[in-house]
């Protein structure tokens, strides 16, 4: 009767066992295939430094731009729920056309112009936050935040510089996390509705996800960055952004090149009346920095 009373309860335990197993085995294959080996837990600064190193030996390059800008309440208000796969109503007439000149840490010049090259706006950077914009048409008027190619700021050599830049929209540098999402994991920096979204393997930035205010009232922006180039692995071909998930802007790169004195000097040239002496830019490249 003891040997019965001692089998039953192993055969007991046994089928304790095994259930849960089954209830483990399913969580156990999610976490697997969900944190690969090398999304590590990671720093600030040890992330940033990842993500500037994708691009350390770029130094300089001249690229133009072209923007296509969309209405994100043609169909419906921004507040209102939306049909999905509608197609995009473009604004063609705000479309524009951007030449610009980089050289890392040193300056930025945009020219922005629209389709017909009439001159919209003259934008000139430099990193001690020197900061030069005129606009050239008053039917046509841009903030910095509307010229800036919004990937450059990944294209500095000091994390603090990029800090300051991600500080200026809105994004804290304090915290790094390991967030799931559709197609796998990503490192984010920052919080659940401000962050940009790295990639574990590439440490390409993503996404930049922000708020903005528009009539009065807070909506989450997207910022996805696709399309990267073969020769510039770090440097994105196409970057959209939405606003509550509609599509407002395209910007997509469609030249570019490494030399840049010449387009410099033709950008100084056209548009050197209009910057102020008292301006401090120079056209000298400090190699050293």
């Amino acid at each position: 009767m003891k040997e019965c009373i001692v089998e039953r309860v192993k055969e007991v335990n046994f089928w304790r066992i095994g259930i849960l197993g089954w209830i483990l085995l399913p969580l156990l294959l999610i976490l697997s295939f969900a944190i690969p080996a090398n999304a590590k837990i990671i720093g600030v600064d040890g992330l940033l430094s990842k993500v500037l190193e994708n691009n350390k030996n770029i130094r300089s390059f001249y690229f133009e731009i072209e923007a296509r800008i969309f209405d994100p309440e043609a169909f419906s208000p921004l507040d209102e729920e939306r049909e999905e796969n509608l197609i995009p109503y473009e604004i063609k007439e705000h479309n524009y056309f951007q030449k610009i000149v980089w050289v890392r840490d040193e300056h930025t010049l945009i020219e922005t112009l629209d389709l017909a090259e009439t001159p919209l706006n003259i934008y000139i950077f430099e990193p001690d936050n020197w900061v030069f914009s005129k606009n050239l048409q008053n039917d046509r008027i841009f903030t910095d935040e509307d010229l800036v190619y919004p990937y450059l700021m990944f294209f500095t050599k000091h994390v603090s510089f990029l800090k300051t830049s991600l500080g200026k929209i809105g994004i804290n540098t304090s915290r790094v996390a390991i967030e799931q999402r559709e197609k796998g994991v990503v490192y984010q920096l920052g919080s659940k509705s401000e962050n940009m979204l790295v990639d574990p393997w590439s440490f390409k930035v993503l996404e930049i996800n922000r708020l903005i205010q528009v009539w009065g009232r807070y909506y989450p922006m997207q910022i996805r960055f696709s399309d990267w180039d073969r020769q510039y692995t770090g440097l994105p071909g196409t970057v959209r952004f939405y606003i509550n998930s509609r599509l407002f802007k395209e910007m997509r790169i469609i030249l570019k090149q490494r030399r840049v004195s010449t387009p410099r000097r033709a950008l100084i040239k056209k548009y050197g009346q209009l910057i102020p002496q008292l301006f401090p830019f120079s056209l000298t490249t400090i190699y050293s920095q």
